[in-house]
């Protein structure tokens, strides 16, 4: 046997045994993956989701009244409040032209803001979002205000027509309704117009007289089209994702999202839906926490509900089912 020959057989041998190596190496890769796809497991073994099918729990949720407080910091107007990350509670009283900041317990803290058209000053505000910074609606004055959490005045900004309400995302972006242009204008945090979006009208992505905005922890946004009698559900951007609610919301305000439910205020009711816009529950005037609900609502990070309704705070815990 000549060695060019032994060398040959043993080339293509080593050649075969290589493509069928990497064959079932890739047969192995496929048939992982597949699986993969159809089945992913928990810590105990137990099968999720399949692959094209979206995870989806419908849940319930229900309500018990755990505090209420009464005795607040002589209230005038109070038409907004909002909670910071250590649950100190701010009011936005547009009757006197301030925010009123509480301790989560109910105990005054300061005070800030005042009527006025010169910077630091307010002119029937009409809501706040407070997060590391608050943002107020000065609607009087035609701006939004920011001050830090102490109340210090830091910055106003804006070009409306009516601003109306506004909300924060995770990057200190700031959007606000001008429910007279009905649009949404969203601004950095050192108060540059970014862009906006929005017109009147009743089609996707259409608004009439918008009221209140959520955002998720996705950065969509939720929008209460109120004229419209819907929930609109838009990227942040302003492109169309879906609506909801047109058969049960008559005139939706304000509205907060949490762990996938979304909270909408609608006249003396307090409807829950999950984000995909399944109605979940109301909570309403005839129930026994007897809510009057007439302003706006906060939620803490654990879920419970606080609602401003004639001067006072009531608390209600949220349980999941």
């Amino acid at each position: 046997m000549k060695p060019q020959q032994l060398g040959s057989g043993f080339l293509k041998y080593v050649y075969q045994k290589s493509c069928d190596n990497l064959c079932n190496l890739w047969f192995k890769f496929v048939f992982f993956t597949l699986n993969f796809a159809f089945l992913t497991f928990n810590f105990f073994g137990c099968a999720q989701f399949k692959a094209g099918s979206e995870k989806w729990e419908v849940r319930s949720i229900s309500f018990e009244t755990i505090e209420v407080y009464n005795e607040l910091e002589n209230l005038l107007s109070p038409v907004a409040l909002d909670l910071d990350g250590r649950g100190n509670i701010y009011i936005l009283d547009s009757g006197k032209d301030r925010v009123i900041k509480y301790t989560k317990d109910g105990r005054f803290i300061t005070q800030f803001g005042g009527f006025g058209l010169e910077k630091g000053r307010l002119n029937n505000p009409s809501d706040l979002s407070v997060q590391n910074f608050i943002y107020i609606v000065d609607a009087g004055n035609e701006r939004i205000v920011k001050y830090d959490l102490d109340g210090n005045f830091l910055l106003d900004f804006g070009e409306f027509d009516s601003p109306l309400s506004l909300s924060q995302d995770g990057y200190g972006n700031v959007y606000v309704v001008d429910n007279g242009d009905n649009k949404i204008k969203v601004y950095n945090p050192r108060g540059r117009l970014m862009y906006e979006f929005g017109e009147f009208g009743w089609g996707e992505g259409f608004f009439y007289n918008p009221n209140g905005i959520a955002i998720d922890n996705v950065g969509n946004l939720y929008i209460a089209d109120n004229g419209n009698h819907r929930i609109q559900v838009l990227t942040n951007k302003g492109r169309f994702i879906r609506t909801f609610g047109e058969n049960r919301l008559k005139n939706p305000k304000r509205i907060r999202f949490w762990n996938g439910f979304l909270f909408c205020t609608d006249e003396s009711s307090l409807y829950v839906f999950n984000s995909r816009g399944k109605y979940i529950n109301r909570l309403n005037e005839n129930m026994p926490q007897g809510i009057r609900l007439k302003t706006d609502i906060a939620v803490d990070f654990v879920g419970n509900l606080y609602l401003l309704e004639n001067g006072k705070i009531k608390i209600i815990r949220t349980k999941v089912e």
